[in-house]
This record gives structure tokens, sequence and C-alpha cells, in this order.
């Protein structure tokens, strides 16, 4: 992941252009407020994963392939074609949309692989960060805990710990400033 990377010139959710407008606006497009300060973390690499997946779709296929046998052999190159299919499909919506995690002026705008969601300040009680023993360095693990009691893993979205170690700021800066601007105490 890029850590703390410069302010978008596009809107982090659609995608739309935002250069010429205001600094504090919304996207026209689908109405995610941003500010100077809005910052969103993706992976740096984010095709090595498709490529994995290919990869050992097409190691099981040509083993499959090789079998020789009437209807076995054809049953089987169907599946692996379907599945090769599939991946080749999830491989694109990956590309097209990307992971992100996204901290703007209204909350965190978090969207994996599946689903998007977008948490507004009010609904997160606290970012949690775990520092546990890993065999060469130590894990942070980072996650969510919305006032719901909901908890929502954050760690996967990052590669380095440097990278969480900068959301961890920029969540709480953001937050903070949110705080004061409604007048309210942080938690």
């Amino acid at each position: 992941m890029k850590g703390n990377p410069p302010a978008a010139k596009t809107c982090h959710r659609c995608g739309y252009d935002l250069s010429g407008l205001p600094e504090d606006y919304r996207c026209p497009e689908c109405g995610l407020r941003y500010d100077a300060d809005t910052r969103s973390w993706r992976p740096s690499e984010p095709w090595i994963a498709s490529v994995v997946m290919m990869g050992v779709a097409g190691y099981l296929g040509l083993h499959v392939l090789a079998l020789r046998g009437g209807l076995v052999f054809l049953v089987s190159r169907a599946v692996i074609i379907v599945m090769l299919l599939v991946l080749a499909a999830i491989s694109w919506r990956r590309h097209r949309k990307g992971i992100l995690v996204a901290v703007h002026p209204e909350g965190v705008f978090v969207r994996d692989h599946f689903c998007e969601e977008f948490l507004d300040w009010a609904s997160i009680e606290d970012l949690n960060v775990d520092i546990g023993a890993g065999p060469f360095f130590p894990r942070h693990r980072l996650h969510l805990r919305l006032t719901s009691g909901r908890r929502i893993p954050l760690t996967t979205f990052f590669l380095w710990s440097a990278d969480k170690k900068a959301f961890a700021s920029v969540f709480g800066l953001a937050r903070q400033r949110h705080a004061a601007a409604s007048g309210d105490a942080p938690r």
C-alpha cells in the first residue's frame, strides 16, 4: 500500500475526475464529501492476487486436461473452463473497482473485493491497534470498532506496518477535526 498519499484528484468511491473543483466539496457524481486532508490507501500491486489465482487455476487445469477418458474428460474440461471464467471475472472486478480505505471529513469509506461501506464518524466508536509478536517483527492489527458492537478488520488493506501507523495517525487527526467542528468531545 502507498503510505499517506497526497490528496486525491479523483473520487475515492466512483473515480470521478475532481480536477478544478474546490478542495472542500462533494463529488458531483456520487456525493462523497472530500477535502484537502482526505487520504486513501490502495494496494500498490493489485494485480498480483489475480495473477496468482490465474496461475493456480491454469496449473490445475493442465493436470485435469491431461487426463484421458470419455465423459470424465468432458466434464472436467467444462468445470475447468467455468472456473477459469469465474476467476477472470473476479480478477476483472478487482482491477476495475479496487480495494481501498479512505479517511474523509464525514468518516471512513471501506471497499473490499465484495462490498463497499461508508462509516460515518458517529457510527465509529474507536480504531483498535493490536500489536502482536510476529516471526521477524511485530505485527500491527487494525480494526474499527463500531457503536453497534461490530468490528471491521482493516489489516488486510495494508502491507507494511508503516502504512498502518500512517492510517492510524490520519484517522486520529480527521476524527479530532470532526469532533472540534461538531462540538463533540472525542471518545
